[in-house]
């Protein structure tokens, strides 16, 4: 049995702020346990700062996974910001799939 390494980090702040740092790499490769991170955060309902820090990799998959849990946490009514850390042509397609700054 192969066991993948994980090459990714979710991390979630201890305070009050609701912000969470994501970086390495944000691809098919880790979307199963991205989507589980993400559901936590849905299941909290909580606002969240989401942190988009230096990833080596952003793909369509993660990009579909952030948007359908940026729309879904504003369809309850849960703000929700995001803060872009990542290179111009991760920047360009970030920002030319819909994804805004703040929800």
């Amino acid at each position: 049995m192969e066991r993948k390494i994980k090459n990714y980090a979710f991390n979630r702040q201890n305070d009050s702020s609701g912000s969470v740092k994501i970086t390495g790499d944000l691809s098919l490769n880790n979307i199963s346990n991205l989507k589980d991170e993400f559901v936590k955060l849905f299941n909290d309902s909580k606002p969240v700062r989401l942190v988009v820090d230096n990833p080596d990799v952003v793909d369509l998959g993660f990009i579909q996974l952030m948007r359908s849990f940026i729309f879904s946490m504003a369809e309850k009514g849960v703000k929700i910001t995001a803060h872009l850390n990542v290179s111009e042509d991760q920047s360009i397609i970030l920002k030319r799939s819909g994804i805004k700054l703040e929800y």
